[in-house]
């Protein structure tokens, strides 16, 4: 809305009565708040005249009342206005993330490595305890292939981790869970003279490959934008036609 200046009242309709025009330097200061007020009133803001003041003034002045008409008849043309037609670009937006991960998921890195590394080990610790049930002294056989199956887990999570690093942040909480878990009760029961530090020692790449699994899920994946983090500009529909004026800016060029 323009507060120096505003609308003529504009010819009257064929067969109405007739409106007064606004003068040539414009509105006085009064119809100005009012439209002003009206204007913003209709776009759900803050108007500094109340609608009792609004509604003894337009009692009075014929060029305001016509200028609230044109308005409202500006407000509804544009806010039914059609929706302009736009190609649906769903499927091509869709397989360009796939892409987009299938490309990321190629690229290699110290990280990745150092993920497999990781699961070799738990696999190096799996063979004994899975195959000859030896999970060190003391450590019954269903116990040692027990303490196998879970070693494998992990082994096969951050192998997965390091093939499709796409596949990252949904590893990323049970790994840590059960790492960080390890490592305690290892202290815990290392201060207690349960079990010894080189007993112990292999938890430490549970450890490892879970902190290499965030580093991971921190850089997205790789070098590219990480899961979920979608280029937004680049999935826009391109050709698509720029919004339209608004019934504000409708109203302000009448």
């Amino acid at each position: 809305m323009r507060d120096d200046d505003g609308p003529p009242a504009g010819p009257p309709d064929a067969g109405g009565p007739e409106v007064p025009l606004d003068p040539p330097d414009g509105p006085p200061q009064r119809c100005r708040d009012v439209r002003l007020s009206l204007s913003a009133a209709a776009d759900g803001e803050d108007a500094p005249v109340g609608p009792v003041e609004r509604g003894e003034h337009l009692g009075t002045c014929a060029a305001c009342r016509d200028w609230a008409a044109r308005a409202e008849r500006v407000d509804r043309r544009v806010r039914v206005a059609p929706a302009l037609p736009v190609r649906d670009r769903t499927d091509e937006v869709v397989a360009a993330v796939l892409a987009d991960g299938r490309r990321r998921d190629r690229r290699p890195s110290p990280v990745r490595a150092g993920l497999a590394l990781a699961a070799a080990a738990h696999l190096v610790v799996v063979v004994p305890a899975l195959v000859v049930a030896d999970a060190g002294p003391d450590v019954p056989p269903h116990a040692a292939r027990e303490l196998g199956v879970f070693n494998l887990a992990l082994g096969v999570a951050f192998a997965v981790a390091a093939y499709r690093p796409s596949r990252a942040p949904g590893l990323r909480l049970p790994t840590g869970v059960a790492a960080v878990a390890l490592c305690l009760l290892a202290v815990v029961d290392a201060a207690l003279g349960r079990t010894t530090v080189a007993v112990e020692l292999p938890h430490l790449a549970s450890l490892a490959g879970w902190v290499l699994l965030c580093v991971l899920v921190r850089r997205g994946g790789g070098d590219g934008p990480g899961p979920g983090r979608v280029d937004v500009a680049a999935a826009v529909p391109a050709g698509r036609p720029p919004p339209g004026p608004t019934a504000r800016d409708d109203r302000d060029a009448a």
